[in-house]
């Protein structure tokens, strides 16, 4: 996982965030000779970056959300696979240099943009329409999750995640709201 961050930083340096410099239609070599694009240009970076180093990966489409921000805003980042035969996989956010984490919401999941855009279809009929979506995020009680569990069962559950990394940001706060609990 540090490799993997490691990669995503130097992507995020290499392809800068800049708003209003790529389309939907730039592709990974775009970006990268352009140097800058973006969520969705580092994503598709990142994701090219490791198929070239023959790791699988995947393109994710979602939504990030910023608490300061006035309106949720549509989102990229990518999945790395660590293990296949487990089915580990693991998020990597370049834009934000960072494994995602509760602010991420994933929507698709494909090889690039196309595969996984947020919104797709075809539109019959006549001009002038627009669409308009709302997107709410409320906070889940995750300490009710484990109101069933001994405590060798809770001590299991999180111990099983331990493979994925030190501090992995979902575990971590599934074990602050699992101690509020109590």
């Amino acid at each position: 996982v540090p490799a993997l961050l490691a990669l995503a930083d130097g992507i995020a340096e290499r392809v800068q965030y800049r708003a209003n410099t790529t389309d939907v239609g730039t592709s990974a070599v775009e970006a990268f000779r352009l140097g800058s694009g973006v969520c969705q240009d580092q994503a598709q970076v990142m994701v090219a970056a490791c198929r070239a180093l023959g790791i699988p990966a995947r393109y994710v489409s979602g939504y990030f959300y910023d608490a300061a921000a006035a309106s949720l805003a549509s989102h990229a980042w990518a999945d790395i696979c660590l293990d296949a035969d487990r089915g580990l996989w693991c998020s990597i956010d370049v834009t934000h240099r960072c494994i995602t984490d509760g602010r991420h919401v994933r929507l698709a999941v494909g090889r690039d943009y196309a595969s996984a855009a947020p919104i797709r279809g075809i539109l019959e009929g006549g001009a002038g329409e627009t669409m308009e979506v709302d997107i709410e995020i409320t906070p889940s009680e995750m300490a009710n999750l484990f109101a069933a569990f001994t405590a060798d069962e809770q001590a299991e559950f999180f111990d099983s995640f331990a493979c994925l990394a030190d501090n992995w940001a979902p575990i971590e706060r599934l074990k602050q709201l699992h101690a509020i609990g109590r």
